[in-house]
């Protein structure tokens, strides 16, 4: 028993250190707002979701432009 509970030991370490990390990145993307005010992405949240929103649009191009090799 010794081992498992060193193992989860481990394992929760490295989550707790994914957790920290996460939430000390957010900041960059993510201007929380304060009481009832609403947030805001910053410039590279923007960038970031921009990104997103085209490479989401090349994927589903992509994947029709196969579809369309593959039935014809």
């Amino acid at each position: 028993m010794a081992i498992l509970t060193s193992i989860l030991a481990v394992f929760k370490s490295i989550g707790s250190w994914i957790v920290d990390a996460v939430n000390d990145m957010i900041p960059i993307f993510w201007t929380a707002g304060s009481g009832a005010e609403a947030g805001s992405l910053t410039l590279l949240g923007v960038l970031c979701v921009a990104g997103l929103g085209f490479s989401v649009i090349f994927l589903i191009v992509g994947l029709i432009q196969r579809f369309f090799h593959f039935a014809g």
